[in-house]
């Protein structure tokens, strides 16, 4: 039993935690909860996380929820060039995951949403509005990725991941971010790592 417990499923949040133990190559288990199934409501889990949302981590004598949270600890803790290198590099990892989250992340749930839908009953006016909201920070992105080949300058680090992971709902639902090739590349770039790729492919135990 690995002293690293995740809780979650590969199709949650879980996602980004994952990603980041397999970029880091941390033994981890993986403690299967189901997102509306009730598990996440039991006495036991909410002594782990009070709000009963995935994805949460044991690691140890430590317990943290909120995904971005715990993908920042693990990369703090384990170090490695994933992790800030300097208290500037901190500030910008905690500004842009921060930014990523409250102008990107809160439309992402509407896309995946109308995606899952029949394809009749999708309203394409839910992508039009996210397209909209995204318009302006997708703006700001782009110019700083063309002084910039990732979000800290010249080496990808944990603050590629939280950002891009607040867009992976774009990515999984076809949103077209054509319009702004640098974020483009950066995403696909991102999301293609082996690290990524693992993590996505990964199966819940039974």
């Amino acid at each position: 039993m690995a002293d690293l417990k995740i809780y979650g499923n590969t199709a949650s949040r879980a996602l980004r935690v994952l990603w980041v133990v397999k970029e880091l190559g941390v033994d981890f288990d993986l403690i299967p909860l189901g997102t509306y199934t009730g598990e996440t409501k039991t006495p036991e889990f909410l002594k782990i996380n009070p709000n009963g949302t995935i994805p949460a981590i044991e690691d140890g004598d430590v317990r943290i929820w909120e995904s971005l949270a715990i993908t920042y600890y693990l990369v703090k803790k384990h170090g490695g060039p994933l992790a800030p290198k300097d208290a500037a590099e901190d500030a910008l990892t905690f500004q842009w995951t921060l930014w990523g989250v409250g102008t990107f992340e809160k439309h992402g749930s509407d896309l995946i949403v109308n995606a899952m839908k029949p394809e009749a009953e999708r309203d394409p006016g839910v992508v039009e509005q996210v397209r909209q909201e995204y318009q302006a920070p997708l703006d700001v992105l782009e110019a700083h990725l063309s002084a910039n080949d990732y979000v800290l300058g010249d080496r990808f680090t944990i603050a590629d991941i939280n950002l891009a992971a607040t867009l992976v709902p774009a990515a999984r639902t076809g949103f077209d971010l054509l319009s702004h090739p640098k974020v483009d590349a950066w995403l696909k770039s991102c999301i293609g790592r082996p690290a990524f790729k693992a993590a996505r492919e990964m199966k819940d135990p039974e």
